[in-house]
């Protein structure tokens, strides 16, 4: 299991979320908490990049950061597009 860190710039865009896109972007939460490697790597070019994006609900991305060592992830941006 990874703990995920939402601090920051990443909590007030969660925050912002329009309430039809929470049970999805919860459901991607725990795709970080479990699998975050499953999302795909933001520079197709380096395939085992730590910096990947997941999408949820159709419209919303999220971009985070992997740190194995600490088996954490850092999310870096939600974005809504809805």
């Amino acid at each position: 299991m990874y703990s995920v860190d939402t601090t920051g710039e990443a909590q007030d865009q969660i925050d912002a979320l329009p309430y039809e896109a929470l049970l999805s972007f919860a459901e991607a939460f725990t795709v970080l908490e479990v699998v975050p490697w499953n999302g795909r790597p933001i520079n197709p070019a380096k395939p085992d990049g730590a910096v990947r994006v997941l999408d949820f609900a159709r419209l919303g991305l999220i971009t985070y950061l992997i740190v194995e060592s600490e088996r954490k992830v850092d999310v870096l941006k939600v974005q809504w597009l809805g």
